[in-house]
Formats: structure tokens, C-alpha cells, sequence
């Protein structure tokens, strides 16, 4: 993995509500070139969150890669997190700023993806997260961690909302789609429709596992070591 590390870096898009703890042994396996891609919409400052959409949030993202400097990047996001990656590589791939390749897991292809009602309470939301990361809540160290937590997340999914008014173009760059098989919130068949928005290489793998918990098993990050390779031996140049 030293020599995928020395050419290509990773931009590593967490999911809803998350600060990236789902790849923290991806991110070990990749160091130093794996880096988390920062949401700047949660952190306040100048940017409101008020009638702001998923586009919006996608170009932040695009800027702030764009000012990294790095040439070479292959974005790796899951669940929401898969959805930013792929409109952001959209905003750079317009700017013909592409990465050369993307990984996504947990995540229907954007054209089929049913954005349900967006947990709103503790309750609702303390049950959304019982589905995603069973027993997440009792690991949080205090309520404070709680509330952001919560907070985090729907801000997140509120975002998400405003998905289907991105357009679903077609990436130029290769493609990997990973899932869980008894992911409880995407199927095998919404997954493999990503293949309709990769103009380049194409690949679905299933894991066992859910929605989650098999990002840290070390199949999972074998595959995505195969899948940079593949990626590089593509042949496909940025822009």
C-alpha cells in the first residue's frame, strides 16, 4: 500500500451526522495520504445553512479540494458521504478538475435513492441511528457528544433533501460500488444501478456485514487497495 500511498491521495467523505470514526482503519491502513473531507456547512461562519442545497454544499467540498493542491485523488464516501463524493466529483469534473477514480459504499445509485421523512427528534433520530450503527448512542461518552450528534445529523440529511435537484450526470472516471448484504437501508439492486452514471470502469462488491460495520474488516480494505490499483492502471487522466 506504500507505493498507492506515494501517487494518489485520498479524500475520504464520512457519512450523515458522522466525523469519520467508520474509517478510522482505512485511514490507518492509508496514512499518510488518506485524509477526511472536512464539512465546512457544520461548522458555521459565514456559510448559513438556510435555504442552502446539496449543489451548494458540493461546490464548498470541490473548493476546498481544489485548493489542496493534489492532482491525483481518488474520493472514497459512504452513505451520505457517497452522494457528496459524487456531485462534488461532478463540480470538479466540469472544471476538468476530476478525480481519478471513486469508491462508494452504503448508497443507492442518486436516480433511485427515496429520501423518507428526515428524523426530527431525539427519539426519531436516536431510532434512525439504531438502524445505521446498532448501539451507537451508548458509546457517545455524554449528552453533550449526544446533541451534537444529533444536531450533525440533521443538519446532514437536511442537505439531502435537495439531492434529486443536482442533476445525475455521468462520471468520467473508473467507479467502485461496495454495500453490506444486509444493509438496512440500501439493497444489492439499488446499488448495482450506479453502473448507469460510470462512463469508465465499473465494479460492485458486497460485504458481509450491514450498513457500517464492515468499513473496518480488512476485506473491505483490501478491496479498496485492489480498487486504487485498478484505478491507477486505468490510464485515465484528470481533466
Amino acid at each position: 500500500m506504500e507505493s498507492i500511498n506515494d501517487t494518489v491521495s485520498l479524500v475520504i467523505f464520512p457519512g450523515a451526522g458522522s466525523f469519520g470514526s467508520e474509517f478510522r482503519t482505512l485511514l490507518k491502513a492509508f496514512r499518510p495520504k488518506a485524509r477526511l473531507q472536512r464539512y465546512s456547512w457544520r461548522y458555521g461562519g459565514t456559510w448559513s445553512q438556510k435555504n442552502k442545497t446539496f449543489n451548494d454544499a458540493a461546490r464548498l467540498c470541490a473548493q476546498q479540494i481544489q485548493k489542496s493542491g493534489h492532482e491525483q485523488t481518488v474520493f472514497i464516501g459512504h452513505s451520505f458521504g457517497a452522494f457528496m463524493a459524487y456531485v462534488t466529483a461532478l463540480t470538479l469534473q466540469e472544471a476538468n478538475e476530476a478525480p481519478i477514480g471513486l469508491i462508494l459504499t452504503g448508497a443507492s445509485a442518486p436516480d433511485h435513492t427515496i429520501i423518507a421523512p428526515k428524523p426530527v427528534t431525539e427519539k426519531e433520530m436516536e431510532s434512525y441511528w439504531n438502524r445505521v450503527d446498532p448501539g451507537l448512542f451508548d458509546r457517545v461518552p455524554d449528552q453533550s457528544w449526544k446533541d451534537l450528534l444529533i444536531e450533525t445529523t440533521r443538519r446532514d440529511l437536511a442537505l439531502l433533501e435537495s439531492l434529486r435537484d443536482s442533476g445525475f450526470g455521468r462520471l468520467s472516471c473508473p467507479l467502485y460500488i461496495g454495500i453490506g448484504d444486509s444493509d438496512p437501508l440500501v439493497n444489492g439492486k439499488e446499488c448495482e444501478r450506479w453502473a448507469g452514471f460510470a462512463e469508465g470502469n465499473f465494479d460492485y462488491q458486497s460485504f458481509r456485514g450491514g450498513h457500517s460495520d464492515y468499513l473496518i474488516t480488512d476485506e473491505f480494505i483490501e478491496w479498496v487497495g485492489t480498487a486504487i490499483t485498478k484505478i491507477k492502471g486505468a490510464n485515465y487522466v484528470s481533466g
